[in-house]
């Protein structure tokens, strides 16, 4: 909803550079009143740093920023609780602890059988804008789930807050030159500006924050499973303010996602104790 709002009259990097930059601000803030050390260990984590900033940040906001210019907000959030199922796919393959279970792989196969049914009725052209932008909310989401995978490799145990202002950080220095061309001509309403702004303290700042928590607490899988509720919410508040349709092909497509979602989020008990499990 905000990002609909905000690319309404901003461009999609734009929207980019206020969001994280704001993000850093806020961040930057909470770091000093709580008297931390963020360039503690810089050195060393700052490869993963800036991982956590392409992937979780610069990539996954343009695209699904772009993509809301061709698709509605309902949709594109739809799109986006898809990160579970790419996360549990490159899981088997870079994250022994957390291999998917067959339950797992059902949910994976339930969540893009679901991504078919929302994308089917526009593939009769596929250079259509709807599917180009389609596609660009699922490489959001599919860029989500790499750097969830990511974060848990790179920086394990690092500072909820701390990391969350590096990422934040760095994809404002990343996003800059890109955004830079459109800066010079861009003529923004307060409404844009100020839903750029909330989407980069709260959607971004706080987000942030909780995210590093729950992926360094729950592991990525169930960590990257806070996008499941999003969808539903966005259906309904982009119905209300932006009058966008909610058709039997988005209710049932949503379901069957979200189905997938959850049965992708559901562990094994063996890997489940296995992670409880203290080092010896």
């Amino acid at each position: 909803m905000l990002i609909k709002a905000g690319v309404a009259t901003l461009d999609p990097a734009v929207l980019v550079l206020i969001r994280t930059g704001s993000a850093s601000v806020f961040l930057l803030a909470v770091i000093l009143l709580t008297r931390r050390r963020p360039f503690g260990g810089i050195r060393r984590r700052f490869p993963g740093f800036l991982f956590m900033a392409v992937t979780g940040s610069v990539i996954p906001f343009t695209a699904i920023a772009w993509g809301e210019l061709h698709i509605s907000s309902g949709l594109a959030a739809i799109f986006n609780a898809t990160t579970p199922l790419w996360t549990a796919i490159i899981a088997y393959w870079l994250t022994p602890n957390e291999r998917p279970s067959p339950l797992n792989y059902l949910g994976v196969a339930a969540g893009f059988a679901g991504t078919g049914i929302l994308i089917a009725p526009q593939l009769g052209d596929p250079l259509h804008a709807g599917v180009l932008g389609s596609l660009a909310a699922i490489a959001g989401a599919a860029s989500y789930a790499v750097a969830a995978i990511g974060q848990r490799r790179l920086l394990p145990g690092v500072d909820p807050i701390e990391g969350s202002f590096w990422q934040m950080a760095l994809a404002t220095i990343l996003i800059l030159p890109i955004a830079a061309p459109a800066l010079t001509h861009a003529h923004p309403s307060l409404v844009s500006v100020g839903a750029s702004l909330v989407l980069g303290v709260a959607g971004s700042g706080v987000a942030s924050i909780l995210y590093y928590f729950l992926i360094n607490s729950l592991g990525a899988t169930r960590g990257a499973s806070v996008t499941f509720l999003i969808p539903v919410t966005a259906v309904f508040w982009g119905s209300l303010l932006f009058q966008e349709r909610i058709t039997l092909p988005i209710l049932g497509g949503m379901a069957v996602i979200l189905l997938g979602v959850f049965l992708t989020s559901v562990r094994r008990r063996q890997t489940a104790a296995t992670e409880a499990r203290p080092a010896a």
